[in-house]
C-alpha cells in the first residue's frame, strides 16, 4: 500500500506543476492567438537570432520551460497539454 500512496502523491506533484505551466503557456497561447507565425529575437554571447513559429508552438515551448524549472519533463504531460490546449 505504501507504494501506491508514493505513486499518488508523485502523480499529484506533476499535475500541481502541469496546472501551474499550463497557465503560462495558455497566456502566450492567447496573446498569439490571431497570428499565424510569431517571430523572436534573442541574443547569447557571440550570436543572435530569429525564430518563426506557431501560437501553439509558442505556447509549448513556454510550459516545456515552466515545468523544467518546476523540476519536471514536460515529456511527461505532453498528451494532456496537446488535449488541453485545443480546448
Amino acid at each position: 500500500m505504501i507504494w501506491n500512496r508514493e505513486a499518488r502523491e508523485a502523480k499529484r506533484k506533476l499535475l500541481a506543476a502541469h496546472s501551474t505551466a499550463f497557465k503560462v503557456a495558455q497566456g502566450v497561447y492567447d496573446r498569439y492567438r490571431g497570428q499565424s507565425v510569431v517571430m523572436s529575437e534573442g541574443e547569447g554571447p557571440g550570436y543572435s537570432f530569429v525564430s518563426a513559429a506557431s501560437p501553439s508552438r509558442e505556447a509549448w515551448d513556454a510550459y516545456f520551460d515552466s515545468m523544467r524549472e518546476q523540476g519536471f519533463s514536460a515529456w511527461d504531460t505532453q498528451k494532456r497539454f496537446d488535449r488541453e490546449l485545443r480546448r
